[in-house]
């Protein structure tokens, strides 16, 4: 295999795992918000106080991408799994302009991708748009701007400090669930603590298939019950029909109460048409 084959493949490998462990971060991160915060969830009766949900949710965010960055997958990479995070790397120029390209676009398509499962979610994940990163009412654009300013400036400056120092450096995946649980606490009210663009993207996409979800089930649905209607329908007929015919025929009752169905459909002409 030549050089230049060598380095294709390897940036093959490269991309593929930030699509995959991208995938992996959207799936089980969304996950999480989705079970903590949507409704019928158990959480809720379980966890009332929206604070400590919030710590918890925040907590098992965290701990997704560290054991992401923990996994195979994360070690070929290095388990960026955000933009951000890529476009500080290459900022500090860890990452030439087009490996970070490549990692950018495969974040993008893995966040897509990992999206789609959210959808079993069904009415649950509906509740909360999947997970979806939304600003909170009454803050204003800059405000919520300013908010993810903050976290996402937390979470690269975090990683460049342990990056930084090498005995803190095996420790890096650790960092990330208390780091979560603390901005998730106290930012997630604000902007959502995305703090990671293809996140944000995975979320949004899912809100018009969530609509089209609810048609397509409520078509459905419709279709049942008008099937199951006029199933009910037709026995109710049935048995008033069969309730008739015992009014009827009195006489034509057997020893153990029953209705001789036969006897009852040899009556007269002004007897109802027997029906079984």
């Amino acid at each position: 295999m030549s050089q230049d084959q060598a380095s294709r493949e390897h940036r093959r490998q490269l991309y593929l795992s930030e699509a995959i462990g991208t995938a992996l971060l959207v799936l089980g991160g969304l996950s999480v918000v989705i079970f903590m915060f949507g409704a019928g969830s158990p959480m809720e009766r379980l966890l009332p106080s929206v604070v400590l949900r919030r710590m918890v949710t925040g907590f098992l965010f965290g701990c997704v991408g560290g054991s992401i960055a923990l996994s195979q997958v994360g070690k070929v990479s290095g388990a960026h799994i955000n933009p951000a995070v890529t476009l500080g790397f290459w900022l500090m120029q860890r990452l030439d302009a087009r490996t970070a390209i490549g990692y950018v676009c495969a974040q993008l398509v893995g966040a897509a991708l990992g999206s789609l499962p959210l959808l079993a979610w069904g009415a649950m994940g509906r509740s909360v748009d999947f997970g979806a990163t939304v600003p909170g009412e009454g803050y204003m654009t800059m405000e919520v701007l300013l908010g993810e300013v903050v976290t996402t400036f937390a979470l690269v400056a975090g990683l460049c400090i342990f990056i930084g120092f090498r005995g803190l450096r095996r420790f890096t995946p650790f960092l990330m669930p208390p780091l979560y649980a603390v901005m998730v606490t106290l930012e997630t009210a604000l902007s959502g603590t995305s703090t990671n663009p293809a996140h944000v993207r995975a979320g949004a996409h899912l809100r018009p298939l969530g609509r089209l979800v609810d048609l397509l089930g409520w078509s459905t649905g419709g279709r049942a019950r008008r099937d199951c209607g006029v199933q009910l329908t037709r026995a109710a007929n049935r048995g008033r029909e069969a309730l008739s015919l015992r009014e009827r025929s009195p006489a034509h009752l057997s020893s153990d109460g029953r209705l001789s169905m036969i006897e009852s459909c040899s009556g007269g002409s002004s007897d109802p048409p027997c029906r079984i």
